[in-house]
Parts: C-alpha cells; sequence; structure tokens
C-alpha cells in the first residue's frame, strides 16, 4: 500500500496477489464491519469470473451504484476478477463513473492480477497515484513467510506445533501441493484454504497441547500430487473411467468420503481449471508464450506443455467445467444429496464438456 495514500478519502480499494485466502478473508471482514453498522441491505457482490455476459455484469454493477437502498444509507460494492476476461462494458463503465462515487458508496476490488496494459488497470494506476484508491497487497506466502502463516494460523485457532511436528507438516504441503510435476523449476505452491482446514482439525484434535508427528498422520487428509494430476489428466483427455479411479483412490476408495479431502482436491480442480482458463483466454488473444509466462507467473516450458493440452478445448468449455465444480462445491457444502453420487455425475459432466 502506497505509503501517501490518504485512507480518509479513499472510497476504492484493490486487493491484489496471488494469496487467494488472505484476500477472502480481508473482503469477509469489511463485509463483517459493514453490516455490523448498516446492516446486510446495503451490500452487493459481483463475481466477474461467473457465466454471466458482459451485459449482465455491466448491468450488475449499475444498479449497485445506483444509489442507496430503502434499508441503508451507505452502500459496499464488492468486485471479484474483474481482470479474469474481456469486460470492455463493464471495464469502460466503471472508467466513467469512478470520478463521481458518491461518498456513500465504498467500492473493493479483489483480484489475483492487475493487469495494467488494459484501459482499466492504467485507470487504477492513476487513481492509486493521486490518492482516490487504495492498492493492499497479498501474496502467496513461501518459504519463511509459509512457515510464519501456518504458526500465525495455528495460534488464531488456539493451537501450536511442538518442534518436530511443525517441519513435517510444513513439508508434507510443500512436496504435494506444487504447481504442476511437468514444471521441475516451479516453486512449491501451497493451497493455503486446505492447509487452514487441516490446522483446524490438527487444533481440534490435539485440543490443549502442542500438534504433534503423530496427530499429523493421524488427521491429515490430502491429495496425493500425483493422483491429482492424474486426475487432472483424466478429464483433459475425457477418459470418464480413469478419472473415477483417480478420484475415488484420492479419497481412500471410501464410501463414507471424508468431506475435507473432498473440498481439497475440489480446491485443487477449481485451482487448475480457472489457470487453463486463464491461459486459454490469452493463447485465444494471441498472446505469445514470454507474455503468458509472465502474466500467469509460470515459466515458459509450462506455458507449452499445458498449453498443448487444451488445444481441444475452447475457452467456453474451460468456463463450463470451472463452473460446475463451483456448483457442485456449493452443493457439498450445504449438505444436498450423496456426495458419492454427485461426485460420479460431476466426473462425468467435465468429461463431455
Amino acid at each position: 500500500m502506497p505509503a501517501q495514500t490518504d485512507k480518509k478519502n479513499s472510497h476504492i480499494y484493490f486487493f491484489v496477489g496471488t494469496d487467494s485466502f488472505s484476500r477472502e478473508e480481508k473482503v469477509r471482514y469489511w463485509k463483517n464491519k459493514f453490516e455490523e453498522k448498516y446492516g446486510k441491505g446495503g451490500i452487493s457482490v459481483i463475481d466477474c469470473d461467473s457465466s454471466r455476459s458482459d451485459e449482465e455484469l455491466c448491468q450488475a454493477f449499475k444498479n449497485s451504484l445506483s444509489g442507496s437502498t430503502l434499508f441503508s444509507t451507505q452502500t459496499l460494492v464488492i468486485i471479484k476478477n474483474i481482470f479474469v476476461r474481456k469486460l470492455p462494458l463493464t471495464h469502460q463503465y466503471f472508467i466513467d463513473h469512478s470520478g463521481s462515487l458518491p461518498d456513500t458508496h465504498f467500492l473493493v476490488f479483489s483480484d489475483e492480477k492487475h493487469d495494467g496494459r488494459l484501459s482499466l488497470g492504467k485507470k487504477i494506476l492513476e487513481m492509486i497515484k493521486n490518492r482516490s484508491a487504495i492498492r493492499e497487497e497479498f501474496q502467496q506466502p513461501v518459504g519463511t513467510q509459509l512457515k510464519k502463516w501456518i504458526i500465525d494460523r495455528a495460534q488464531s485457532h488456539g493451537g501450536s506445533f511442538d518442534t518436530t511436528a511443525l517441519p513435517f507438516f510444513l513439508n508434507h504441503f510443500t512436496q504435494t501441493q506444487t504447481a504442476d510435476p511437468a514444471d521441475e523449476n516451479d516453486n512449491p505452491h501451497a493451497n493455503l484454504w486446505i492447509i487452514d482446514n487441516e490446522i483446524r482439525k490438527l487444533t481440534a484434535h490435539a485440543k490443549d497441547r502442542p500438534i504433534t508427528v503423530d496427530d499429523v498422520h493421524a488427521c491429515t487428509s490430502l491429495p496425493t500430487l500425483s493422483h491429482v494430476f492424474d486426475l487432472m489428466d483424466a478429464l483433459l483427455a475425457r477418459n470418464p473411467h480413469n478419472a473415477l479411479c483417480c478420484a475415488h483412490y484420492v479419497l481412500g476408495n471410501d464410501q463414507n468420503i471424508n468431506t475435507p479431502s473432498l473440498l481439497g482436491m475440489l480446491a485443487f480442480l477449481t485451482t487448475q481449471i480457472r489457470s487453463f482458463l486463464l491461459l486459454k483466454n490469452m493463447i485465444e488473444d494471441k498472446k505469445n508464450e514470454s507474455e503468458i509466462a509472465n502474466l500467469l507467473g509460470w515459466n515458459n516450458k509450462r506455458v507449452w506443455v499445458v498449453g498443448k493440452k487444451l488445444d481441444q478445448f475452447s475457452s467456453n468449455q474451460l468456463r463450463l467445467m470451472y463452473g460446475l465444480v463451483l456448483d457442485f462445491e456449493k452443493k457439498l457444502k450445504t449438505g444436498a444429496g450423496n456426495p458419492i453420487l454427485e461426485l460420479d455425475l460431476l466426473l462425468r459432466r467435465l468429461v463431455t464438456c
């Protein structure tokens, strides 16, 4: 965040970075604080990474900025993933109206990337420089930063790790959550959503004592690296039998599916398909490998390897796959339906996209 920014005069906030977990926590914090003070009536959430068209998103933006509601004098508009795809109408509407935002309105953007080459990206940079917007970075913790994040997260849940359990737990995650086995040069990429869930379980299991290596062995339920990538490869190859076998192997071939394990697998699929969608969009936009690698934070080899796997898919097909996984995740969290049956149906739908 720029030191010169005057928070009192800023009604537009831009949260950006690869750490989607911490960004989402910051967004939730804003929502909770706003709701405590003004109620739910003035809160709008617009996720641009959805099946809605540019016209529909632009109209939703207009409706959110049209004025205060009957039940709230203040308005909070949260816009997620506005740089994920081409949205010329939505982008231009913000550019045209950003300078006339009422004092009663607050805008919070949350995105993995800030594309400064686009008109909207340039406009946001200009607003940050003239102190009418605030940018806050949320980068994925690695190395000692990840270690500190895990310690702090355990403390926030009322727990702690003993001296042997912490490196064991950390090593387990950085080995099983790497970005892509085809790319030996990639840095390990930890999924903080899964890690936080595992820490919650471990803290509850250990109760008032430090978490031990035995606790980690007993409680953690992580997909193994090779099989989750085998699952993704089976989906891209449109092979339903292999996809089903890989998924059930990851989950232990157990009729009583462990929900955290399933959520962890879904988080992996969501992250992978979203990355593939971004890559496909850029390929269709005729960007070269170096440009794509720079925007995605990959190297050129990985861009080439994954791009080849996606030759038979369009961006619309990948978007449909992404939506199916998100819908299943929501259904799982609400407890609706049989998770085993719904998982099998999901995988069959994914291979026919």
